[in-house]
């Protein structure tokens, strides 16, 4: 099996107007495939041809889903329980990158442009028209991007991809719980229909970060990097974790809770715990990567005792 094959959480469509999440959870590698198969042949607009999105949302059992407002602004009174609809209020994180190229990017460069990461290319619904390069690029992210972190880093993203004054891709490709297309073609560009399936290193947001101005950097930084201090895993103030109900920040954690994910690895069902010490430090009690406290400036960072009773629950597989 290829060894870059994270699980995506994401969402089909049945055309860009769609607004029905209907969740998609499938390996990359699967994907991959799907994306790179003989094109599909359509007369139809291309505003009507099946979509999908690289992010993940809220279930309908969630409490805290967003229903929408009617066309007063008033939050609406009846609505569907089986489905959640697509609205920023109910994106959680995003599993790829998705960038659309409509002549910012030569079809011919665009292989080499990403050559260093695992993706997958294909020209789109429209591509030769108006002598234009119409194309799509699908980069996964190596761990899904949480929605609080996609806010922070979104102009950097956007700084990597276009910092070289040449590639342009269209802005939407930047835009919160965008939709595209799936492959498909039109009869009379079915010659000039092209895919491809790239192997590399999975695309690590991490490497992404804003500075406090106006400024972007752009820095090379793993995962591991980023959340290590003195060799061990640690949790920023900063940092949003997902849970069964909603996404909270590390700071903001005052009391237990329960059905977390780690952010630490590929965690696809969220079955940890966190949990404040006496002391107002929040920590995360994770089966695999063991108790991970939050980092603050203070070199004493738990009691000992404190710190050996969450290891030992940990083992006991939690609560």
């Amino acid at each position: 099996m290829h060894k870059n094959n994270p699980r995506l959480s994401m969402s089909v469509h049945n055309s860009l107007f769609d607004n029905e999440i209907k969740p998609l959870d499938i390996s990359w590698q699967d994907f991959a495939k799907d994306l790179t198969k003989p094109y599909p042949i359509s007369n139809k607009a291309k505003e009507h041809l099946p979509a999908f999105s690289s992010w993940r949302y809220k279930l309908p059992s969630d409490p805290t889903v967003n229903h929408g407002d009617d066309q007063d602004g008033r939050p609406l009174k009846w609505f569907s329980s089986h489905y959640t609809r697509r609205l920023s209020a109910n994106a959680l994180d995003m599993a790829a990158l998705v960038l659309d190229f409509d002549g910012g990017l030569p079809l011919k460069n665009a292989r080499q442009r990403f050559i260093d990461y695992e993706h997958v290319g294909y020209t789109s619904f429209n591509h030769g028209e108006e002598g234009k390069d119409k194309h799509r690029i699908v980069l996964p992210y190596k761990v899904p991007l949480p929605i609080g972190m996609f806010h922070r880093i979104q102009s950097a993203i956007q700084h990597w991809v276009e910092g070289d004054g040449e590639t342009k891709a269209d802005p939407a490709s930047y835009h919160l719980c965008q939709v595209f297309i799936l492959p498909a073609t039109r009869p009379d560009q079915q010659h000039n229909a092209v895919s491809w399936h790239n192997q590399g290193k999975l695309l690590d947001w991490s490497m992404f970060e804003v500075s406090t101005g106006s400024n972007v950097q752009h820095v090379e930084r793993s995962i591991t990097t980023i959340v290590k201090s003195v060799g061990d895993l640690k949790l920023l103030p900063d940092m949003w974790l997902e849970t069964a109900c909603t996404p909270i920040m590390v700071k903001d954690i005052n009391r237990k809770i329960s059905k977390v994910m780690c952010p630490f690895h590929n965690d696809v069902n969220p079955s940890e715990f966190v949990a404040v010490t006496p002391s107002g430090l929040p920590y995360l009690v994770c089966r695999k990567c063991g108790t991970v406290f939050m980092n603050r400036a203070s070199k004493s960072l738990e009691d000992p005792l404190i710190a050996a009773i969450a290891k030992i629950k940990a083992k006991k597989g939690g609560v």
